[in-house]
C-alpha cells in the first residue's frame, strides 16, 4: 500500500471476515495498526476471540462478531453490528 492509501484508512470502520487466522488476521492487525476501527468476523469463535484479545492488548480499536458468510443472516448481522458501532462512535 502507498502512504496516501494508508493515511486514508485512519479513522475508518472496517469489517474483516476470516479475521481469526491467516490473511484475515494479518490484514486486521495491519489495518488496526494504521488507525482503523476493525470488527473481526469469523466462524471460529476461539480464534476470533484470541485475535481480539491480542489486538486489544496492543491498544487497537477492535471488536468481534460471530459470522459464517455462508449464511446470509450471519453476514447481514455482522454488517448491521459494524454499522451500529460506526454510528455510535460518530456521536
Amino acid at each position: 500500500m502507498s502512504l496516501s492509501t494508508l493515511s486514508s484508512i485512519k479513522g475508518k470502520s472496517i469489517l474483516i471476515t476470516g479475521a481469526g487466522s491467516g490473511l484475515g488476521a494479518v490484514l486486521s492487525e495491519h489495518l488496526a495498526a494504521e488507525g482503523a476501527s476493525v470488527m473481526l468476523a469469523d466462524i471460529h469463535d476461539a480464534r476470533k476471540e484470541q485475535q481480539l484479545a491480542r489486538l486489544s492488548d496492543l491498544g487497537y480499536r477492535v471488536s468481534a462478531v460471530h459470522c459464517d458468510v455462508g449464511f446470509s443472516d450471519d453476514a447481514e448481522n455482522a454488517v448491521q453490528k459494524r454499522l451500529l458501532r460506526s454510528e455510535r462512535s460518530m456521536c
